[in-house]
């Protein structure tokens, strides 16, 4: 219990010093000021960098403007091959649906037609792949024209290695948040929807980029202070107060995002109107979907506390479970519909064995649900194991190396598989 109370009093103390700590900042700053040497250092080293950087930033805009040409031309090619896309899928459909309509059930050609439709879509996403990176790499040049200005002007404009400092960490800020702003700016590309990757209206575009334009600040500022806060002998202390500031208005500003897209986010979580209509399960899972903002904002201030309080290891776990289940909740949607087309390949009967066998489409037809429903638990149980290792949770020893995991796979082993069962069938059948 002694050992419980003296981590609850430190973690206490981290987490307020935030706010002790920041006078330490105010007595520096008075210090400084008032001391005519290390006022004019102050004063030279920002002023030749904000100087430097304002004729790098002009720089980077005239290359923009040079650039529109270029970009016209990467989002005309991307139309012109989206639209031949497009009328190849259009013929291609109307053979499909000739072919669905010998298909035993309307639940199998439903079902078909979804797949269909998804594999269609995320083919239409990866064509417009290279449009996409070289949309990026003509965005990208005006910022690599700015970072070399910069660098050149910390060179040969400064006479001070404090103004030679400020000068390449400002520059040095401005590239990376510029670039992280492009990444999520050309995923999106409010003004090209023809080479987005992520499907999502024009509005909702406009509405990311411009909230990550104001979020990719908070990381500029905290290499600037990082940097700058030893090279004008601040104490550490009064700089992890400024840190800890900065990251609690980035958090603040997150909160406020997530409060402005919750509509947008629940309206795309909603199930289908048919499943909630046929299942109270399906019924349930729309009603969460408005709440879900309620959790992940919890989790934003959660991340900050346990940054500024200090506890050992919490914000890495935290951040790292929080993207290692966005990358699997990404890759297993990838998957499902990569695995949905090529079952729906494998299940398409060529013309020849049409005409050599003329029920063996009906056949697979009849079998399509049932391998479809084997698939989805596949991926559903990868996709959980997944996200329990994201977690640090051991759910692949459980499953897999445990006992009890050892047993149930020895289990299945004995028996034959649902899915062996259906070739042994068909294959009696044909």
């Amino acid at each position: 219990l002694d050992g419980l109370h003296d981590g609850l009093r430190d973690y206490v103390h981290n987490f307020t010093s935030l706010f002790t700590d920041l006078g330490v900042v105010g007595t520096w700053l008075k210090t400084e000021l008032r001391n005519p040497t290390a006022r004019q250092t102050l004063l030279d080293a920002f002023s030749r960098a904000v100087l430097i950087l304002a004729v790098a930033l002009l720089a980077e805009r005239g290359s923009s403007f040079s650039l529109k040409k270029p970009l016209l031309a990467v989002t005309h090619y991307a139309i012109a091959r989206e639209n031949r896309h497009l009328a190849r899928q259009a013929q291609g459909a109307d053979a499909d649906s000739a072919a669905d309509k010998t298909a035993p059930d309307a639940d199998t050609t439903q079902a078909r037609e979804t797949d269909q439709r998804r594999g269609n879509e995320v083919l239409r996403y990866l064509i417009r792949v290279p449009y996409n990176a070289l949309h990026f790499l003509i965005k990208l040049l005006p910022v690599a024209v700015c970072l070399l200005l910069g660098y050149i002007g910390a060179e040969f404009l400064t006479t001070t290695p404090q103004a030679r400092t400020v000068t390449l960490t400002l520059v040095n800020a401005y590239a990376i948040a510029r670039v992280l702003y492009l990444v999520v700016e050309t995923t999106l590309v409010p003004h090209s929807p023809s080479i987005r990757l992520i499907p999502a209206q024009d509005t909702t575009a406009r509405l990311l980029t411009h909230w990550w334009n104001i979020l990719v600040a908070a990381p500029s500022i905290v290499i600037c202070l990082s940097t700058l806060g030893s090279e004008f002998d601040l104490a550490q202390r009064g700089v992890d107060a400024m840190l800890r500031a900065v990251v609690l208005i980035q958090h603040l500003i997150i909160a406020a995002f997530i409060w402005r897209i919750r509509k947008i986010v629940a309206r795309a979580l909603q199930p289908s109107s048919d499943r909630q209509g046929k299942s109270a399960l399906w019924a349930f899972v729309g009603t969460l979907a408005h709440l879900w903002w309620v959790p992940i904002m919890f989790l934003d201030m959660a991340l900050w506390f346990v940054w500024a309080a200090h506890l050992k290891g919490g914000y890495q776990w935290i951040l790292r479970g929080s993207i290692m289940s966005l990358v699997c909740l990404a890759l297993s949607r990838v998957l499902a519909l990569l695995a949905y087309g090529l079952q729906d390949k494998l299940f398409r009967v060529s013309p020849a064995m049409q005409a050599q066998y003329p029920d063996l489409q009906q056949r697979a037809d009849f079998y399509y649900p049932f391998v479809r429903k084997i698939i989805t638990a596949v991926l559903i149980f990868a996709t959980g194991v997944c996200l329990a290792q994201s977690w640090g949770a051991p759910a692949q020893r459980f499953f897999f190396v445990s006992a009890l995991g050892a047993v149930s796979y020895n289990h299945l082993r004995a028996h034959e598989t649902v899915l062996e069962r259906v070739c042994r069938l068909w294959l009696e059948k044909k």
